[in-house]
């Protein structure tokens, strides 16, 4: 009787452990989603109070563009998200978990579920969020094919005949996982040889427009030391400018480069993965 109870007890014990990892990890995921939730309504606020004749969706692929102002998706989610992954990562990384967990290669392969599943959490709530505070604060959901509207402005008074509102929400989420998976990979790639804190810092650093930039400070600066003109672009808007769902790329006959962003979202993945595969944990 009394190993029923000893045995019974350690369950208890068990699944008590269990709810309180789960409760103390929600609420830091809770976190996350409410700051992108807050960000995405101070943009749109923003855009309202700069432009008129708005429109939900001008929002929202106005928010994807990795080079206007203060980049919504390629700056304040990644880094957001970057401080969730990073503490996450440190309690999988505590050398008890990292004995639990099998292999290095195990190890890894939850780390990087991870960075996919915050990717596609925290574009489901940038795109859900942009979309509606766009509904509540712009003159409507879509105006692509008015003569009036900012599509129209932009694309020298090209306009849509008809609008696919639902391919492009589902283009915009699809670039928004792909973009925030890429850029988690490097957040783990740099992890690996500098602290979390450090990692964080440096991926900031790469996300501002000056910096990765095809024209930015540093290509700049480079064409000073080296003199003459370099015929090569800043190697590191490769992966920011690789593709593209701004109002032009919805024109007839345009397109997204989206298999680019992918190609190097799977490239940076494997190297990630490989990577970790040799990491010293203990």
């Amino acid at each position: 009787m009394s190993g029923l109870r000893s045995s019974s007890g350690r369950k208890t014990l068990a699944r008590s452990l269990r709810g309180s990892l789960i409760v103390h990890k929600s609420l830091p995921f809770a976190a996350l989603l409410v700051g992108i939730v807050a960000a995405s309504f101070a943009c749109v606020k923003t855009a309202v109070s700069v432009d008129i004749g708005l429109c939900a969706m001008d929002c929202l692929l106005d928010a994807c563009d990795s080079a206007r102002g203060v980049p919504l998706l390629w700056l304040v989610c990644p880094l957001l998200s970057t401080f969730y992954l990073g503490w996450l990562w440190q309690i999988r990384e505590v050398p008890v978990a990292v004995a639990f967990s099998g292999s290095r290669t195990r190890l890894a392969g939850i780390q990087l579920m991870d960075a996919v599943v915050v990717s596609a959490a925290v574009s489901l709530v940038f795109v859900a969020s942009m979309v509606l505070f766009g509904l509540l604060l712009t003159e409507g959901f879509c105006n692509f094919d008015v003569a009036a509207s900012r599509f129209a402005y932009v694309n020298k008074g090209l306009t849509l005949e008809a609008v696919p509102t639902v391919a492009i929400i589902a283009m915009v989420y699809l670039y928004c996982v792909a973009s925030q998976i890429a850029l988690f990979a490097v957040f783990y790639v740099v992890r690996t040889f500098v602290t979390t804190k450090g990692a964080i810092a440096i991926v900031g650093v790469l996300c501002l427009p000056a910096v990765h930039g095809h024209d930015s400070f540093i290509y700049d600066v480079a064409h000073n030391i080296l003199g003459g003109s370099i015929v090569f672009p800043n190697p590191l808007s490769f992966l920011f400018e690789a593709a593209n769902v701004g109002h032009a790329s919805w024109l007839p006959g345009a397109g997204h480069g989206l298999l680019s962003l992918l190609a190097m979202m799977g490239v940076l993945l494997v190297f990630a993965f490989l990577l970790a595969r040799r990491r010293e944990f203990l």
